[in-house]
């Protein structure tokens, strides 16, 4: 059975199973599961909303933002999900010429959009070990590229790794002259790590930011970026009026303001990893478990696995044999509802131990 290009797409695999999209338990995407339940109470009617457009300056949302990173309105560029204020960055921002870096493995979305620029020169290390991944970086700033560009994840996608705000911070005001692009679609679960309220300040970084997952919004996308005044005006010429649905506006601005959801859903992920980390423990698997709200792991033969999983127990998890420098042996797996989360580990177990 042949993969998708990312998580989360439980419609191409119904199909496939020739069953409905609500049969199978998707813990391939890492969206938060408890948003369905605190969203219930924020509109009561939704049809409300749909006769109006969309507000296009996305105003309550950019208010609360700017409180909550301490910013001016001006620094914040709003987009139908943060993957396409990445695109718009990668086409239409980076010099001609550029030299990139992108550590892998990695969120793939870089790759494919970095393949569009044909000017571009790409590096791409491959590493596991989370404290090379800083000697990768400082190797590139060493050398004499024309127009560097520094692409990271923080926290990174498949790996689980997390950089220290300070080491990012010392390696930007250092190199003025190389853009950083710092994707922190995670960075909700280690809110302290985040450089968001000091990219409009620094003319050399970019940092974007996605309500999908903390916030478990995927299905009505939403996501903005924090720089400079400068680059802000740059990017926003190539967007529509209407970036950001009224529901999506509704359903973020709702979720920033609500404390208890932020609370709850640490508490949560917190207890539910340490289920994970023990399980993983105990069957002697290959694993990375950080902050954030999936465990990487790896399986011999983890193809077959991931195929056993989805048809016997309709559970579908991610195989990163997509990401660069990874095979069907290595696979993701987010965390869900408690129940989901046993319901995976009891099958883990069952797979390793049929006897």
């Amino acid at each position: 059975m042949s993969y998708p290009e990312h998580g989360g797409n439980i419609y191409y695999f119904a199909n496939r199973l020739d069953v409905q999209p609500f049969e199978i338990i998707d813990m391939s995407a890492s969206v938060n599961p408890l948003t369905k339940d605190f969203l219930k109470e924020a509109i009561s009617d939704p049809y409300f909303y749909i006769q109006f457009y969309p507000d296009p300056d996305c105003s309550e949302l950019r208010k609360l933002l700017c409180e909550k990173l301490q910013t001016e309105g001006n620094s914040i560029l709003f987009a139908n999900g943060s993957m396409e204020l990445i695109k718009d960055a990668i086409l239409w921002f980076l010099p001609k010429g550029a030299t990139v870096l992108l550590p892998q493995p990695t969120f793939t979305a870089y790759r494919k959009f970095l393949n569009l620029r044909k000017d571009l020169l790409v590096l791409a290390p491959y590493t596991l070990n989370p404290s090379y991944l800083l000697d990768l970086v400082d190797q590139f700033l060493e050398k004499n590229y024309p127009n560097k560009v520094v692409i990271l994840c923080n926290p990174n996608n498949p790996t689980c790794w997390t950089i220290k705000k300070s080491d990012l911070l010392q390696r930007i005001n250092q190199n003025h002259h190389t853009l950083f692009l710092i994707d922190e679609a995670f960075i909700d679960f280690c809110e302290e790590e985040s450089l968001a309220h000091l990219a409009p300040t620094l003319p050399n970084l970019i940092v974007f930011r996605s309500l999908t997952k903390f916030y478990g919004l995927a299905g009505t996308r939403i996501g903005y970026l924090i720089a400079n005044e400068d680059i802000i005006h740059k990017l926003k010429r190539f967007q529509t009026t209407w970036q950001v649905n009224t529901l999506s506006q509704v359903f973020a601005s709702f979720l920033l303001k609500n404390q208890l959801f932020k609370k709850i859903s640490l508490d949560f992920f917190s207890k539910e990893l340490k289920k994970f980390e023990r399980t993983f423990k105990d069957l002697g698997i290959w694993h990375r478990i950080g902050v954030v709200n999936f465990v990487f792991f790896r399986l011999e033969r983890g193809e077959e696995f991931w195929q056993w999983l989805l048809r016997e127990e309709r559970i579908l998890i991610r195989t990163c044999s997509n990401f660069e420098g990874l095979n069907g042996d290595y696979l993701r797996v987010s965390v869900k509802e408690s129940e989901a989360n046993d319901r995976f580990l009891t099958a883990l177990v069952r797979w390793l131990r049929p006897f």
